[in-house]
């Protein structure tokens, strides 16, 4: 035994209060009594043998007191930490092995009481302290006051801004309560802070070399509606991180576009200067111009163009690419996203010249362009998809469902075959989404006009708006299958409610009707984009089924009376036995099931348990807890 541990266990023996005479940060409280009576050694190796882990197992094993013993760790400095339980109700130490844990605060000098007082201190989320940042922040002159009082600091929400195990990281910057107070009233000019993270945030702002003024400086940087160019600590972070100076910001901040407004936003600046921009090649790049209002090249994508190859030269190329309109087909995001998958300008001008009969190209922008590329889409298979046409001489398909044909894989054939396909009921042809949906389902131009065979009957709706694609991921096409397996489906895409009920009254003797739409409680939408991040004034009712679609009654009423309504839409049964759109339509269907989720969900969690009558089981949840969320009516 050293002389300092001599020292420290006499004074664990004697009484005294368990404070190594190397921490010197707080001062005990001299007006409480400093001698305890000490238990036996016996009484203290029984104490930590007592002390169990989940599963009924001792902590301190033979080998575990053995090894405290070996290295001359007193047992109620053991039995102190071991009893130590953090706010999440985990205990402090490592179980596995707990005398490394107590030996490194041991050797280190860290006290025991102030071990005490810092973990039940809680943070951002609830985060209390890892064991070995507490043993760093002590050994590196932490004191348990500096510790509350960062904790204590709070956003405008009242919550704190350190996570427990942030608060030893920070210490080790040097830096102080005022700074982070001061960081954290800077904000983007329309009153959102701009270290709004945590604190791990501002601690590598100190890391980089952030200092106030810089941070003062660089958010100082506005548009022309007053917000920050830098909107976060994550932006300031990263423009440091890239090399980056308040004068480089302040020249890269000169360069405008028509209205006034910086062409270069604070992350804008921090990629730039990684791809190793200058101002001189922004100034170039900046020279480009565009029509409209915004430039050609936002400050993002400069830098990344150039690392492609690229130049100011051939820029201006495809600068000067427009569609019929005059509109420029490119800008820089597209430019850099169609050359970084190989597309040249040969390939660009050749996919222009595929056109309508009017003259006007196909592809009309350098997003669509690039996803069509990007797909291995050739220029003939272009030329041979705006050779289908409608009954006006139109290509049936634009830019947008050739790129996703293309993405599908489909081949010519299979398009065709759906292309020729005109509605039994009122001679119309397809639009060029259905064409797309219905060829990628595999349907045959019969099954398209519904086929009625010995098998039972099943009406299934898609939604045109998908905006997730979560109707064509590989589950939900292979749920499709599953069915078409054992039924005769007819399939229609539903822009509107009215094309719903359409379908719906198609078929006779319906068994299965299935529902599919991006869902809420009490919404389920068919044309409008996800309801649960519209804003309800921009929402059209017609394009949703909601609970004021009493009308619907009477097309479920031509169901058979056993047929099974399978609503494929999130949480449409929220709250259970309340006011959401699976009771709505419960009460309409007369009697028939309802199988409905009371959460979000996706394909991968249907089960299908049986065919006839249709039966599934849905499950929500992350992987680590994992739940029913099937809803049925009758329950």
């Amino acid at each position: 035994m050293n002389h300092k541990h001599l020292i420290y266990a006499l004074g664990l023996t004697l009484g005294l209060a368990s404070t190594p005479s190397v921490v010197l940060a707080q001062t005990p409280d001299e007006s409480k009594p400093t001698t305890v009576e000490q238990p036996a050694q016996d009484d203290l190796e029984q104490k930590l043998r007592g002390i169990l882990k989940a599963d009924g197992t001792p902590v301190f094993n033979d080998s575990a007191i053995s090894s405290l013993k070996s290295r001359d760790i007193p047992l109620d400095y053991a039995f102190g930490l071991a009893s130590i339980i953090e706010p999440s109700g985990e205990r402090l130490i490592n179980e596995n092995i707990p005398w490394f844990d107590i030996y490194d605060a041991y050797e280190r000098e860290v006290p025991l009481n102030y071990v005490k007082e810092i973990a039940g201190l809680t943070g951002r989320n609830g985060s209390g302290f890892f064991f070995g940042s507490i043993v760093d922040y002590f050994e590196n002159g932490g004191t348990v006051n500096f510790a509350m009082e960062l904790i204590s600091i709070r956003d405008k929400g009242g919550n704190p801004i350190f996570a427990g195990y942030e608060v030893e990281e920070y210490h080790a910057t040097g830096g102080t309560i005022g700074s982070v107070k001061s960081l954290l009233e800077l904000e983007d000019g329309h009153g959102k802070m701009i270290f709004d993270i945590g604190g791990s945030e501002i601690t590598e702002f100190l890391t980089v070399g952030g200092t106030l003024d810089i941070a003062r400086d660089l958010t100082g940087m506005k548009d022309i509606e007053g917000k920050s160019i830098f909107e976060s600590g994550y932006e300031l972070n990263s423009f440091l991180r890239a090399g980056g100076s308040v004068g480089q910001a302040r020249e890269l901040f000169s360069l405008k576009d028509k209205k006034g407004d910086p062409i270069f936003s604070g992350f804008g600046m921090g990629r730039f200067l990684e791809e190793k921009g200058t101002f001189d090649l922004a100034k170039k790049y900046s020279s480009i111009e565009s029509p409209g209002e915004r430039p050609f090249f936002r400050g993002l994508n400069m830098a990344m163009f150039e690392s492609l190859g690229g130049s100011v030269a051939y820029a201006r190329l495809f600068a000067d690419l427009n569609n019929q309109e005059g509109i420029q087909i490119f800008n820089g995001s597209n430019i850099w996203d169609f050359t970084r998958h190989g597309g040249n300008l040969r390939y660009a001008r050749d996919l222009i010249n595929v056109r309508d009969q009017n003259g006007r190209p196909i592809f009309s922008n350098g997003f669509d362009m690039a996803w069509y590329h990007e797909q291995g889409g050739t220029i003939q298979y272009a030329r041979d998809l705006a050779s289908l046409t409608d009954d006006y001489g139109n290509p049936s398909l634009d830019q947008r469902h050739m790129s996703r044909i293309q993405e599908a894989g489909l081949t010519l054939d299979q398009v065709r075959s759906v292309h020729g396909v005109r509605d039994s009921v009122d001679d119309t042809m397809l639009d060029g989404l259905s064409i797309y949906r219905l060829a990628q389902l595999g349907l045959t131009p019969a099954e398209i006009n519904f086929q009625d065979t010995s098998k039972p009957n099943a009406v299934i709706i898609y939604p045109t708006r998908d905006w997730n694609g979560a109707f064509e991921s590989e589950e939900e096409l292979a749920l499709f299958q599953s069915i078409r397996g054992d039924y005769d489906v007819f399939v229609r895409l539903a822009d509107q409610e009215s094309d719903a009920y359409r379908a719906i009254s198609r078929v006779p003797s319906v068994d299965l009707l299935i529902l599919g739409g991006h869902g809420s409680e009490k919404s389920m939408s068919f044309g409008e984009t996800d309801p649960l991040n519209e804003e309800p004034e921009k929402r059209d009712e017609r394009y949703t089924l909601d609970l004021s679609d009493i009308e619907l009654g009477q097309y479920l009423q031509g169901l058979n009376p056993n047929a099974v309504i399978f609503l494929n839409s999130c949480s449409n049964a929220k709250g259970g036995n309340g006011e959401n759109i699976a009771d709505f339509i419960g009460k309409l269907a007369g009697g028939r099931k309802v199988i409905a989720a009371t959460e979000i969900f996706g394909a991968p969690d249907v089960t299908i348990n049986q065919m006839h009558p249709f039966d599934v089981t849905i499950m929500g949840g992350l992987s680590d807890n994992r739940r029913d969320i099937t809803y049925r009516i009758p329950n």
